[in-house]
């Protein structure tokens, strides 16, 4: 039997698949179609969750939704017809869940991705992916495979809206940061 290196990508792989052989499809197509509904998107998340929100938010700001990171001196006030897309593995964070609670009460729906089916912010949710890290053995680190696993979904489901809106990559290069 061959041994396994640490940092081998292909171990990181494997536990990626894992995660995504247990997500509902039906909660992407729920979260999909939440996110095209949507006035505007506000992105979501603390820590290393926070740093993909905010991936996200990049990725949806390319196809031309109107898009802001919560928390961001130039996010405007969240409202009706608005979606928050909050990202956290315990969902129990004091802070994530008073955010999610603000945004209720101003109207707007909440969608989050979250590693546990029953935590306070996946009940408080209107649209809810459980990213089912807990039932996968991990070699890495503190959450790691939850970030990565949100990262690529949130990934995917760009790629879905792109096709969805019928953009092209012309159209998403042409929205792309060019201060650089």
């Amino acid at each position: 039997m061959t041994q396994v290196a640490a940092g081998d990508p292909r171990v990181v792989l494997g536990e990626l698949t894992s995660v995504f052989d247990r997500i509902d499809p039906r909660d992407l197509e729920r979260l999909a179609d939440t996110v095209l509904d949507a006035a505007r998107v506000f992105a979501a998340g603390q820590g290393r969750s926070g740093l993909v929100a905010a991936a996200f938010a990049v990725r949806l700001g390319h196809l031309g939704k109107e898009t802001h990171v919560v928390g961001e001196a130039t996010a405007p006030a969240v409202g009706a017809g608005d979606l928050v897309v909050v990202l956290s593995r315990s969902g129990t964070k004091r802070i994530t869940l008073h955010q999610v609670q603000s945004a209720l009460a101003a109207g707007a729906q909440v969608a989050a991705l979250c590693a546990d089916a029953h935590a306070p912010l996946t009940r408080a949710a209107s649209v809810a992916v459980v990213l089912p890290v807990h039932d996968v053995q991990t070699r890495q680190h503190a959450g790691s495979l939850f970030e990565q696993a949100a990262l690529i979904l949130l990934d995917s489901l760009c790629w879905r809206l792109q096709t969805t809106l019928g953009r092209t990559d012309a159209e998403l290069a042409a929205r792309h940061d060019n201060l650089q």
